[in-house]
């Protein structure tokens, strides 16, 4: 289980993929958290998007959601939006290169999620495009995170976090 927060550890900083760097246009994200951990928090400069070449098999817009709150110490979700991202409902059915970590405040309980680990996402996206491209990004995403612990930590009753954010 140590191997698991470790892992969990670097891909919070996000190591395997280079940064969304573009402000999204939206300013703040706010989140509600609940399940084990109940809580809710804001953050400015949330969310970011941006262009990168390594995301999915040619390059995409990836959309990068990275807050806090007093007892998560960090929540952070990566999406890749493709080649031409559009306004739409999408899912972690339909995505297939996403994920999404939350840390407790105390960094005794992750909240993982990627494909193929029994999480999932819905995510409601507006995408203003104006001559320059894309503007602004606004929208909502509901997660659900496996609760991951190690031997003896009590991450709470639950073993899924749900957190809501809207941006």
């Amino acid at each position: 289980m140590r191997a698991a927060a470790l892992l969990c550890l670097v891909a919070l900083a996000g190591c395997s993929s280079s940064p969304a760097t573009q402000d999204a246009g939206a300013g703040q994200c706010s989140v509600s958290l609940s399940g084990n951990v109940d809580d809710t928090g804001t953050t400015d400069g949330c969310p970011k998007y941006g262009y990168q070449a390594d995301a999915g098999v040619a390059g995409g817009w990836v959309l990068d959601v990275d807050l806090s709150t007093t007892k998560v110490g960090r929540l952070r979700a990566v999406i890749d939006l493709g080649a031409s991202p559009s306004s739409g409902t999408f899912t972690s059915a339909a995505i297939a290169d996403w994920w999404a970590i939350g840390i407790s405040a105390s960094a005794d309980c992750q909240f993982v999620a990627s494909p193929g680990n029994d999480a999932s996402f819905s995510l409601t996206l507006s995408v203003t495009q104006g001559d320059a491209g894309i503007e602004s990004v606004h929208g909502t995403l509901s997660l659900q995170l496996p609760v991951q612990a190690g031997d003896g930590v009590d991450c709470g009753p639950r073993d899924v976090e749900y957190a809501e954010v809207t941006f």
